[in-house]
């Protein structure tokens, strides 16, 4: 699905935000904006940069499931999605009993990776929106691609899986669907 909105250039250079765009984006007065050019499409991409920190599990309220402390931030409300997650899921195991199992299934001739998030302290389904959270944010580290691309037999069809797996992962954090993964 794509949202289109057209906006006319002043002589100033500026541009009115079309207010579906601001509402899709939470953007409200104050708030930072990221361009993102991507040189090879020649497309700009715009981001809130206010809200990119934002933990997806909780939704910058540091408590999921009854005011359980969310763990994917630590319960900070908010995390950097660019770090190792490798360099939290001690803190995760030790402080809220998460564990992490990541494994890769042949299904149909295709390797496809899952994502397991297990505990005794949350319910099913927040682990499972957690496990998409962390499936996007490994697929996102290009030194777990790299890794996980040359230790691996069966590299095309991984990576013909890659952008399906990322589009599924978004799904879940976006929709709330977890019957597919």
């Amino acid at each position: 699905m794509k949202l289109e909105e057209v906006s006319t250039v002043t002589s100033k250079g500026q541009v009115t935000i079309p207010k579906k765009i601001r509402s899709f984006l939470k953007i409200k007065e104050k708030d930072k904006l990221k361009f993102t050019i991507d040189l090879s499409t020649k497309r700009v991409y715009l981001t809130n940069d206010n809200q990119v920190n934002i933990c997806p599990l909780c939704e910058g309220e540091k408590v999921v499931d009854l005011n359980q402390p969310c763990f994917i931030c630590c319960e900070e409300g908010r995390i950097d999605l660019e770090i190792n997650p490798y360099s939290i899921f001690r803190i995760w195991f030790e402080k809220y009993l998460v564990s992490i199992t990541y494994i890769q299934t042949n299904a149909n001739g295709t390797l496809q990776p899952k994502v397991e998030v297990l505990s005794p302290n949350y319910r099913e389904e927040t682990l499972r929106k957690a496990a998409g959270i962390l499936a996007l944010w490994l697929l996102n580290q290009s030194s777990f691609e790299k890794k996980l691309i040359t230790n691996i037999e069966g590299i095309n069809e991984l990576e013909e899986q890659l952008p399906y797996f990322k589009q599924l992962v978004e799904k879940i954090i976006n929709e709330g669907e977890i019957n597919e993964l």
